[in-house]
């Protein structure tokens, strides 16, 4: 997995959260599951995809969400690994021209 933003904790959940709200991840105050490295791998290893695999590309701005992205995010929302395949059917589907 890459780890271009990888920070690490030591085992202290609670350091993790507060790091989560520090930087704007938990914005809307609801609580943050820390992404940690097993739980994004575990997200990952059921949907075929590579971490780099991009599942949605913005129509307008052009950004792209990644696997690794969306797992991090899935994790983080509370998202169990065996709902995580269903979660990347609807990315990929938004990405599809028929669906606008």
């Amino acid at each position: 997995m890459p780890n271009s933003a990888v920070t690490t904790f030591d085992g202290d959940v609670l350091a993790a959260i507060d790091h989560c709200y520090e930087i704007g991840w938990a914005a809307d105050g609801l609580p943050v599951v820390p992404p940690e490295r097993a739980r994004v791998e575990a997200m990952l290893a059921g949907t075929g995809h590579a971490p780099e695999d991009v599942l949605n590309t913005h129509p307008t701005t052009g950004n792209t969400c990644t696997a690794l992205a969306a797992a991090v995010n899935a994790v983080m929302a509370g998202c169990l690994p065996e709902y995580f395949p269903v979660l990347v059917a609807a990315l990929e589907a938004l990405d599809e021209p028929d669906y606008n």
